[in-house]
């Protein structure tokens, strides 16, 4: 019965390698995985939609009421989304794109801080963190006993930014190796777990957290103006709350501030980073909390 269902997976946009995307992606390759019948549909296409297309998962232009799952990003979506289709609705944030409106059948937050967002405006939600391909992100090689190599991935800072010199100064003094990817550096980011693999700590926010704790990977969360910090056993659970997005500190980033944090490098760190992620994003679980809305509703 279950490689029967039809699923129509729905964004805004699909230009370019970013969160939301990236997210849609990683669970539609863990749908055709299980050999669902998948379809994908975007107001504005890109270089993402290349990639949906490299796991058979076509695009769609016009939505068709011919599906039994919607599962949504976006409440522009929400409003074309199949009549008849059992509707999830995600929201990864708070730009008027990611609040909630009436009309789906369940309502999802990807941190705490989201679920008292659409909480205060009346939807309930549950909390399911975002997810990360463990398969994918995996390590491929142990990081150095003492740090070395220092991965930036970020698609808003560029050379020019204050906090990329900040960045660079405090790797610098360490005499430490800084490798910066982003749209802003000109490097897309697209299959990063080479790039992450080659580092021993990462600096980033969100997902590029998610996906370098799930490579072993030592791990700073700093937002484009604020440094949030070293992330180990004891910070994870607050950090988690905000998504890793940054506003979870009032602490702007300086050069001596982000030396304190590269200076809590641990080597045994990265697989205590593999395991909290293996227990709070594995897909393969947050697909089957999706699937389970629909099968069971009744009761979820």
């Amino acid at each position: 019965m279950k490689k029967k269902l039809k699923i129509l997976l729905m964004t805004a946009w699909l230009e370019n390698f970013l969160g939301s995307e990236l997210f849609l992606f990683t669970v539609a390759e863990n749908l055709k995985s299980r050999g669902y019948e998948i379809e994908v549909y975007s107001y504005l296409w890109g270089v993402m939609s290349d990639a949906f297309k490299i796991i058979d998962v076509p695009p769609v232009d016009k939505v068709e009421d011919k599906y039994d799952l919607a599962i949504i990003s976006h409440n522009c979506c929400l409003i074309q989304a199949p009549k008849s289709a059992y509707k999830i609705l995600t929201s990864h944030g708070f730009p008027d794109v990611e609040q909630p409106i009436p009309s789906a059948d369940k309502y999802v937050s990807i941190s705490e801080e989201v679920y008292q967002n659409l909480f205060s405006k009346g939807f309930y939600s549950s909390i399911l963190y975002n997810p990360v391909n463990l398969e994918k992100y995996k390590s491929q090689r142990p990081i150095n006993q003492k740090l070395e190599n220092v991965l930036l991935l970020s698609n808003k800072l560029k050379p020019t930014d204050d906090e990329f010199k900040i960045i660079n100064e405090a790797c610098k003094q360490l005499g430490l190796r800084l490798t910066p990817i982003g749209l802003g550096f000109g490097t897309a980011q697209w299959e990063i777990e080479e790039w992450i693999n080659n580092s021993d700590l990462v600096i980033s926010m969100g997902r590029g957290i998610y996906e370098s704790m799930s490579c072993e990977r030592n791990c700073i969360v700093a937002g484009y103006e604020n440094l949030v910090g070293f992330i180990n056993k004891k910070t994870y659970p607050e950090f988690l709350k905000t998504n890793c997005s940054g506003r979870g500190s009032q602490e702007l980033i300086t050069v001596d501030g982000l030396i304190r944090e590269l200076q809590k490098y641990n080597s045994e760190q990265g697989k205590i980073n593999r395991e909290l992620i293996e227990k709070n994003h594995n897909v393969v679980k947050f697909v089957d909390k999706l699937l389970n809305f629909y099968f069971y509703r009744k009761y979820v």
